[in-house]
């Protein structure tokens, strides 16, 4: 079941921490220092609040379609996760885009992975863990996640010494697709029975 912490750490990596940390250089790349709109100047800190409330409004709605889903298609749910992550990995390969329409779609296609994964992975841990174990299971789970998040913004920062923002969206799309092969792989083993 501890297997489980591995895309949690991947999410959590890519999005409460890379994705995170860079919003506001990401926007601010199509932006500048902001955008006048009627007569009206929004500065960059404010289109990027705004990105993460969108951000954070589609994630909300990947929870329930992959609860959905996963309730739908027994003995599926790390097909589910893996198929997650690899749209998750798309959106961020789009986010490396120049093309602002593209770079936008690809924010909110990646943000309906989180969610998703966070919601099966406990799914799964409350469904294949003992009683007694699961809240101890969850806590070392997303005590992983919560690694990934720490360890994003300075990994992230330190890569873009050298390269450029959309090279690290790339390669968080690599990392995504990735912990998708790894739940692929997983789910050949038959680990989820529901």
């Amino acid at each position: 079941v501890l297997v489980s912490a591995i895309p949690i750490f991947t999410v959590r990596f890519i999005y409460a921490g890379v994705i995170a940390a860079t919003s506001i250089l990401w926007l601010s790349g199509f932006a500048g220092e902001g955008i006048h709109f009627i007569n009206l100047f929004f500065p960059i800190a404010t289109l990027t609040g705004t990105l993460v409330a969108l951000r954070t409004a589609f994630s909300m709605l990947g929870a329930p379609v992959v609860g959905f889903l996963s309730d739908r298609i027994h003995g599926r749910r790390w097909i589910i996760i893996g198929a997650a992550l690899v749209i998750g990995g798309g959106g961020l390969w789009f986010m490396g885009s120049p093309f602002l329409p593209l770079a936008l779609f690809g924010v909110l296609l990646s943000a309906l992975t989180a969610s998703g994964v966070q919601v099966l992975i406990t799914a799964y841990v409350g469904d294949s863990t003992p009683p007694s174990l699961s809240g101890r299971t969850l806590s070392r789970i997303f005590t992983f996640g919560d690694l990934g998040s720490a360890l994003g913004p300075p990994l992230a920062f330190l890569f873009l010494v050298s390269f450029p923002l959309a090279s690290l969206f790339r390669l968080c799309a690599v990392l995504s697709i990735a912990a998708s092969a790894f739940a692929f792989a997983l789910s050949a083993y038959k680990l989820d029975d529901r």
